[in-house]
């Protein structure tokens, strides 16, 4: 969550799925089904934001577009 802050756009996230949601972690797609489910969003209505390889791999599965930040 730090670096959406430091990036100040938290604002516009309506909602993070952390690792105490789930049971299974990354890069699992558990935690983006979630999101998919809470919203009823189709997934070319989302965008996963990560800094990791487990996320970009959570995008892929799910063929989600994926924007990576360092």
């Amino acid at each position: 969550i730090k670096i959406l802050k430091d990036l100040k756009i938290t604002k516009n996230i309506q909602l993070i799925v952390s690792k105490e949601m789930v049971k299974k972690y990354k890069p699992d797609i558990e935690g983006a089904e979630i999101i998919l489910s809470v919203w009823h969003l189709d997934k070319k209505e989302i965008i996963i934001i990560g800094d990791s390889y487990k996320d970009e791999i959570v995008s892929s599965k799910l063929g989600i577009d994926f924007l990576k930040v360092e």
